[in-house]
């Protein structure tokens, strides 16, 4: 910001004193001279401001390694878990098609607890069978697991 004020007060600058020297000289035969006087300190007067604000220019590049590895992590755990419930559902569910319900809908809650472990919560079950789906997926699941089938609609 401090380079692009300079740039400014150094071409208001450098415009004033060409206005004023254009109105002193003496005659057209100096004419040239001038406006090649004029145009060199108006392009020092530019590149001065702006190569020192260019060496000052230090860009970031280090990224923020921890935060990044830590958004980096939870975006894995994330899609491990929502990998984990879908291949719970559709494991179910293709169990009980070969058990002779074939119109089995599994929707599972589970989580990853902190030692990495998948834990189920709950599985629910929609189906035109749920007394043959139930015990089928105790068997499978255990008890410990909250199982409730409805009657698919």
């Amino acid at each position: 910001m401090e380079a692009m004020r300079a740039v400014v007060l150094v071409t208001c600058v450098i415009s004033i004193l060409s206005g004023v020297l254009d109105a002193l000289k003496p005659n057209a035969r100096f004419d040239r001279q001038l406006r090649l006087l004029l145009s060199a300190v108006f392009v020092l007067g530019i590149l001065t401001p702006l190569s020192q604000g260019a060496a000052a220019f230090q860009p970031d590049w280090e990224p923020d390694t921890e935060t990044a590895a830590v958004e980096l992590e939870a975006a894995a755990a994330q899609a491990t878990q929502k990998q984990a419930v879908a291949n719970l559902e559709e494991s179910l569910e293709a169990m009980l098609w070969q058990h002779g319900i074939a119109d089995a809908q599994a929707e599972a809650e589970m989580y990853i607890s902190g030692d990495n472990c998948i834990e189920i919560e709950q599985v629910t079950v929609y189906c035109t069978d749920p007394a043959a789906a139930e015990p089928l997926l105790t068997d499978c699941l255990g008890k410990e697991v909250k199982i409730h089938v409805e009657t698919a609609s």
